[in-house]
C-alpha cells in the first residue's frame, strides 16, 4: 500500500460489500454494458501541508470509501495499473460513498449528496463524451485517408457536441450551491471557461464554503486573473531559450507579443502550431512577435526540442523549468495565450484558431 502520510482515524473499507452496493454496481455496469474493474485506486486528498494519499481496492468493480475527517473536502481518484489512467473527482464528506469502476475508463461514485449530485451530472453527460470519442476517431481516420471535406464535416460535428457537453458542466457550476457544484467551479476554472467577473459572482454564490479548499482555490484564482486580466501589465520573465540563452519579456519591443503557454505533450497545442505558423509568416514583418513558453518538466527537455523542431517552429522558445511563468500567469492547463502591446499591457487572453487570426489582423492592421 503505497501512503504519503499515514492519517490517524482515517478510515477506508477494502471490501465493504453490503447487497446495497453490489447491486447498485451491478446496475451501473450493466447499463454500459462494460467489464467491472478490479485492482487499486489512489485517493489523493486535497489538503494544506504535505500530500496525503491513501489506497483503496476493487472486487468485482467496486469499492467503498468511508472517513469523517475531512469532511467537505475535494480529492481525487487515480486508477494507474491500466493502460489508460483513470481520474475522477471525489467530494469527502461523511457518509459511505460506493465507487464503481469499470474497465472503459468510468468511474462512477455515489452514496452521499454531494456525490449524488456528481454521479448524475455524469449520467448526464457521459453519452456526449462518448459521442466526442467516436467522431474524433473517425475525423482522424478521414484525414489519413486524404478524405479532408468529410473530416471537416466530423470536426464541425466535433465542436457543436463539444459545446453542448461544457454547457452543461458550466449550467451546473452556475446554478448549484453545494460542494458538487464548487467542484466543478474550480475545475472549468482552470480551463478558462469563466470570466474573471463571472468568477467573483461564483465567489459570492458559493461563500459559505469559505473556509474549504476549493473555495479559497477559487479566490486564488480571481486573484491570479485580476493580476493577469485584460488591461493589467503582462507580469515579467526572464527565462532561457532553445538555444541556451536567456530571454526576458522585456527584451521584446514589438507592436504585439503572442505569449503562448504549451507542452510538447498537448495534442491540442500542437494541433496549434499549423496556425500559429501562418500567423506569425504573415505578420512578422508589421509587428507581431511569438513567444512559445513551454511547461515541460525539466527532464523532458528532449521532447521539447524535438517537438519545436517536428513542428518547424521558428519564433522564440523558453522553457519555464521552475514553473515560474505558469504561475504567475495562472496557467492551470495549456493552451493558453495571452496577448500583449508594446506598452506591456495584455490587451486580449485565451484565444487560439480564428479568433486569434482575427484579432491579430485587427489590432495589427488598424
Amino acid at each position: 500500500m503505497k501512503k504519503f502520510k499515514l492519517i490517524t482515524a482515517f478510515v477506508i473499507s477494502l471490501l465493504v460489500v453490503s447487497g446495497y452496493t453490489y447491486a447498485q454496481s451491478e446496475k451501473i455496469i450493466n447499463e454500459h454494458g462494460i467489464m467491472p474493474y478490479n485492482g487499486i485506486a489512489t485517493i489523493l486528498i486535497r489538503v494544506p501541508g504535505p500530500r496525503v494519499s491513501d489506497t483503496i481496492k476493487f472486487v468485482n468493480g467496486v469499492a467503498t470509501y468511508k472517513q469523517d475527517k475531512y469532511d467537505g473536502e475535494i480529492g481525487w481518484i487515480y486508477v494507474t495499473d491500466i493502460d489508460r489512467n483513470m481520474v475522477h473527482y471525489i467530494v469527502l464528506e461523511k457518509g459511505t460513498i460506493t465507487i464503481t469502476a469499470t474497465k472503459d475508463s468510468l468511474i462512477f461514485i455515489t452514496g452521499t449528496p454531494n456525490n449524488d449530485a456528481l454521479f448524475n451530472l455524469d449520467k448526464e453527460i457521459e453519452p456526449l463524451r462518448m459521442k466526442m470519442k467516436t467522431l474524433s476517431r473517425e475525423m482522424m481516420a478521414r484525414k489519413n485517408k486524404g478524405e479532408n471535406e468529410a473530416a471537416a464535416q466530423l470536426e464541425k460535428e466535433l465542436l457543436e457536441v463539444s459545446k453542448i457537453w461544457w454547457g452543461k458542466q458550466e449550467e451546473f457550476a452556475l446554478n448549484s450551491n453545494n460542494l458538487a457544484g464548487l467542484n466543478y467551479v474550480n475545475k472549468l476554472m482552470g480551463q478558462g471557461r469563466f470570466s474573471t467577473e463571472t468568477l467573483q459572482k461564483l465567489a459570492g454564490q458559493y461563500k459559505h464554503f469559505a473556509g474549504k479548499n476549493a473555495y479559497k482555490s477559487l479566490e486564488r484564482k480571481i486573484s491570479t486573473e485580476t493580476r493577469t486580466d485584460i488591461g493589467a501589465v503582462a507580469p515579467p520573465f526572464n527565462l532561457v531559450t532553445d538555444k541556451g540563452e536567456k530571454l526576458s519579456l522585456s527584451s521584446i519591443k514589438k507592436r504585439l507579443v503572442i505569449i503562448d503557454f504549451w507542452a510538447s505533450w498537448c495534442g491540442p497545442c500542437r494541433k496549434e502550431n499549423p496556425n500559429l505558423i501562418s500567423l506569425y509568416e504573415k505578420w512578422r514583418d508589421k509587428g507581431l512577435e511569438i513567444i512559445s513558453v513551454s511547461v515541460d518538466k525539466p527532464e523532458d527537455r528532449d521532447k521539447w526540442l524535438k517537438a519545436i523542431n517536428e513542428d518547424k517552429l521558428t519564433w522564440l522558445q523558453v522553457l519555464d523549468e521552475k514553473g515560474t511563468a505558469a504561475k504567475d500567469y495562472g496557467v492551470a492547463s495549456v493552451p493558453k495565450t495571452f496577448l500583449v502591446d508594446e506598452t506591456g499591457k495584455i490587451v486580449a487572453k485565451n484565444l487560439r484558431g480564428e479568433e486569434l487570426n482575427e484579432f491579430v489582423a485587427k489590432f495589427i492592421g488598424k
